[in-house]
């Protein structure tokens, strides 16, 4: 290990467009996926064309949406209308509901799995072999 950063070896540099184009051959490996999708369970018939503008930042909501984030960049606002919208959906008539967008399933599970071990401690997890692949993962306490 080098004594200083000073001596520490040149890297060599790295190139976004070489040969060896990453990023090119997984945009086209996506593409064909998506031209050619069966099976898994989302829907590819969206457009993402109005949040382009928001492609440069970082957007992070930590914690509540209804209580905010510390994270300048947050967009709890946003999440909580999307809550709203599911409520309406769902027809929940009580202003008691509260809700967060997650990115997926797992992190659904996560969540429902941590908030149900808050609430009832003692309880334990009973789930079948057919159970999303995350259910028998989850940590006993």
């Amino acid at each position: 290990m080098p004594a200083s950063l000073s001596e520490a070896p040149e890297r060599p540099a790295v190139s976004w467009l070489g040969q060896d184009d990453t990023l090119g051959q997984t945009e086209m490996r996506i593409r064909t996926a998506h031209a050619n999708h069966m099976g898994y369970p989302y829907n590819l018939a969206f457009s993402s064309e109005g949040l382009q503008r928001f492609s440069g930042y970082l957007i992070n909501n930590l914690g509540d949406p209804y209580s905010g984030s510390h994270y300048a960049s947050e967009v709890c606002g946003l999440e909580r209308q999307v809550v709203s919208w599911f409520e309406r959906l769902w027809e929940c008539d009580s202003p008691a509901f509260w809700g967060s967008v997650g990115a997926s399933g797992t992190e659904g599970n996560l969540w429902a799995l941590y908030l149900g071990r808050e609430a009832l401690p003692d309880a334990i997890l009973l789930h079948s072999d057919e159970a999303h692949y995350s259910i028998p993962r989850q940590p006993a306490s």
